[in-house]
């Protein structure tokens, strides 16, 4: 049987967002009790958002830039969300010859729009998408959902591999 396209529209959920502006760092103080709190790792990249539908894939930046066609190794990821709808949010990042996440090597994958140059700096500068949040899979935004019960959802997808 084909994967569903249409459980949206069934269902009356909410229908996949066109954009969801990625999460950015901010400035805060820290909570005087850790109970109830979430730490994530600076991973030092570029923050994105990943649109994944049974059709086609879409990453975004920070600033909802479209940056898809300058990450092509992270196309992959349509496929391993196994044709569901799915909006991730997370970090682009490019490591250094020691395995340590290098802002300065992203940088030279950041903004390129030619294609020679993208397909040379893929085998030259390899990039990962770190996930770290789900906020929308299927016909359900979970965007009021409780970071953990969301975190369970996308441990529950399995999303390892390569990139």
């Amino acid at each position: 049987m084909p994967p569903r396209t249409d459980v949206g529209a069934e269902r009356g959920g909410a229908s996949l967002p066109a954009q969801i502006v990625p999460m950015m760092a901010a400035l805060a103080q820290l909570p005087d009790d850790d109970d109830g709190w979430g730490y994530e790792v600076n991973w030092d990249g570029e923050r994105g958002s990943r649109t994944s539908r049974p059709a086609a894939c879409g990453c975004r930046a920070g600033r909802l830039k479209e940056i898809t066609s300058q990450y092509p190794e992270l196309g992959a990821l349509g496929a391993a969300v196994d044709a569901r709808a799915a909006v991730l949010d997370g970090e682009i990042v490019g490591f250094d010859a020691e395995g340590r996440p290098s802002f300065e090597r992203l940088q030279q994958r950041m903004h390129q729009t030619q294609k020679q140059v993208i397909s040379r700096r893929l085998r030259d500068v390899p990039v990962v998408y770190v996930i770290l949040d789900l906020l929308h899979l299927d016909d359900r935004s979970l965007l009021a959902a409780p970071y953990t019960q969301r975190r369970a959802q996308l441990e529950a997808l399995g999303l390892e591999g390569g990139a």
